[in-house]
C-alpha cells in the first residue's frame, strides 16, 4: 500500500513509495509479515479482502457505539503514546524510532505474544478461562462478531463484505448458530409446527398407553394411568 507522504529524499522532496520501502528506507524495519514467526516483530496475514487498490480495510462496527468508544480510547491511548515516545531513549531501548501504533510502556513495537498474554490475563480478571475451546481468546471477538451480524439478519453478501472475506462460504463457520441457538430456533418451529389451524397447540401422544402389557403388566410405566407416574 501507499506510505505516509514524511519520507523525504536528500533534495527534501517527498517520495512517493509502497509501505515496504517507507519502513526499510525510513525505519530499516521490513514489513511485519517477513519476520520468523519466532521474532518479536512477527504479525501475520490471512489474506482478507481489502477494500482499496491501496491495501488497507474499512472496519465496520457493529454495534455502532463500540465504534465511538474505540475512538475515544484511541485518542486517549495515542496522547499516551506520544508521551511514551518522546521520552524513551532510543539508543537504548529500541535501536531506531519505528512507526507502529502499538506499543508497550518503553516505547517497544507491541508484539502479538505480548498482546494474547494481556487479553488472558484480562479473561482470568473477568473469572474466566482463556481458552479456544471456551471462546475466550482474541479470535473469539471475530467469531461474536459474525454472530452478531447473524443475528441481525445481515444478507450473507454484507456478512461477507464485513468480514472482509473472499467467498460466501468462508463465514460459515462464523455464523453458524451454537447449541442455545439452535435449541431456540427448534423449540420455535416444533410449536409453530404443532399448532392447529385454530391457534391451539396439539398434546403429545401418549405411546406408552398401549402395547406394554407384555413387558409392563402391572402398569407401572404404562397404560392410561401409570402407577409410578401419577402426580398426587
Amino acid at each position: 500500500g501507499l506510505a505516509p507522504p514524511d519520507l523525504r529524499d536528500a533534495k527534501g522532496k517527498v517520495v512517493v513509495c509502497d509501505r515496504a520501502t517507507y519502513l526499510r528506507d525510513k525505519y530499516g524495519l521490513r514489513p511485519r509479515t517477513d519476520y520468523k514467526s519466532s521474532h518479536t516483530l512477527r504479525a501475520g496475514w490471512k489474506g482478507n479482502a481489502l477494500d482499496s487498490r491501496q491495501h488497507f480495510m474499512h472496519v465496520h462496527w457493529a454495534p455502532r457505539w463500540a465504534g465511538e468508544l474505540f475512538w475515544k480510547l484511541w485518542v486517549f491511548y495515542m496522547a499516551q503514546r506520544e508521551l511514551i515516545m518522546t521520552q524513551r531513549d532510543p539508543l537504548k531501548d529500541f535501536p531506531q524510532d519505528h512507526p507502529y501504533a502499538f506499543v508497550t510502556r518503553e516505547g517497544k513495537p507491541y508484539g502479538i505474544k505480548a498482546f494474547e498474554d494481556a487479553h488472558a490475563k484480562a479473561i482470568k480478571r473477568l473469572g474466566l478461562v482463556p481458552a479456544k475451546s471456551l471462546g475466550t481468546t482474541p479470535h473469539a471477538h471475530r467469531h461474536a462478531y459474525g454472530q452478531r451480524l447473524a443475528d441481525m439478519n445481515l444478507d450473507a453478501i454484507f456478512v461477507k463484505k464485513a468480514l472482509h472475506h473472499k467467498s460466501l462460504g468462508s463465514q460459515a463457520v462464523y455464523t453458524e448458530p451454537d447449541r442455545v441457538k439452535l435449541k431456540r430456533a427448534m423449540a420455535t418451529a416444533e410449536a409453530r409446527a404443532e399448532k392447529t389451524e385454530e391457534g391451539t397447540a396439539l398434546p403429545p401422544p401418549d405411546f406408552l398407553a398401549y402395547g406394554f402389557r407384555d413387558v409392563d403388566p402391572r402398569g407401572l410405566f404404562s397404560g392410561h394411568d401409570p402407577k409410578l407416574m401419577r402426580r398426587n
